[in-house]
């Protein structure tokens, strides 16, 4: 089957556990029925394209539009809209794992409400700027930087310590 989207879709679609798939496109986020029939529509305020939406455990649908961080309910409705520095929108947002907390790059933010939190951001090795959070299947913390994957840790530990995996090795 082929959905036909209100228009062409930005990042990659997230699947939820019920089978329904959602897409980002220019101005919101569309919910795809698992055969391929659109849902509906949420039309954000935000014009543009913005990067892969999430599903976290609640069901609620995360995606980055243009300026904003935005949290969508299973039927549609909005859940919250915070704004986020930075114009960047490549990047889809992560969800804890125990799904109370919504990480965008270097930031934190309440799963409930999209108030910014410091929950989960642990201090970066030798004060290096974090870029992006990523969160493993256990629930494990890490953090990407140039051509390191860190694990969360506390202040004081090196840069060798906290090293999970060096890309500068592989190239």
């Amino acid at each position: 089957w082929e959905a036909a989207l209100p228009a062409p879709p930005t990042g990659t679609p997230a699947l939820a556990g019920d089978a329904t798939i959602y897409v980002v496109i220019d101005g919101g986020l569309v919910a795809v029925t698992p055969d391929g029939q659109v849902r509906w529509q949420f039309a954000s305020d935000d014009a543009g394209a913005a990067g892969g939406a999430l599903v976290g455990p609640s069901g609620d649908v995360y995606y980055k539009s243009p300026g904003s961080l935005v949290a969508v309910h299973p039927d549609g409705s909005l859940g919250w809209k915070t704004p986020t520095t930075g114009t960047v929108m490549v990047d889809t947002p992560r969800v804890s794992a125990d799904g109370q907390t919504v990480y965008w790059r270097n930031l934190a933010f309440d799963a409930a409400d999209g108030s910014p939190t410091s929950a989960g951001l642990g201090l970066a090795p030798q004060g290096i700027p974090l870029v992006q959070a990523v969160v493993a299947c256990d629930g494990q913390l890490y953090w990407q930087y140039d051509v390191w994957l860190l694990r969360d840790v506390g202040e004081g530990v090196t840069l060798e310590e906290a090293t999970v995996v060096n890309w500068e090795a592989y190239t």
